[in-house]
C-alpha cells in the first residue's frame, strides 16, 4: 500500500514566513521559540497543529508570545543566565 498524498507532503521540506530579526532559536516543551529583537515567537510546524494529518492545507505559524525581544534588558539577562544554567546542566552530565 502506498503512501497518502498528505503524508508526502507533510514529510518534504516547506516554507515558513518567519521574522527577519531572529537572533537566536531554542526548543522547549517540544516547541521551538525564535528570539527576535522585539518579540519572542513560538515556531509550529504543520504536524504540531494537525498531528492527526487530517487537513492537508494545514500550515506551519509563527506567533508573538511575548511582545518583548532581546533589546529588553530584562529578557536578554533571562535569556542568558538560562543560557548558563543550560551549559553548566550540560557539562555535568558529560562528567558523569
Amino acid at each position: 500500500m502506498g503512501r497518502r498524498f498528505i503524508d508526502m507532503k507533510r514529510e518534504a521540506a516547506f516554507t515558513s514566513s518567519l521574522p527577519s530579526d531572529i537572533v537566536d532559536m531554542f526548543e522547549y516543551d517540544n516547541s521551538l521559540y525564535a528570539i527576535c529583537t522585539q518579540h519572542i515567537c513560538r515556531i509550529q510546524t504543520p504536524d504540531e497543529i494537525d498531528p492527526q494529518r487530517e487537513n492537508i492545507e494545514a500550515k506551519g505559524l509563527c506567533s508573538i508570545v511575548i511582545n518583548a525581544g532581546i533589546n529588553n534588558t530584562l529578557i536578554s539577562k533571562v535569556i542568558g543566565q538560562c543560557r548558563n544554567l543550560v551549559m553548566e546542566t550540560r557539562v555535568k552530565q558529560q562528567s558523569s
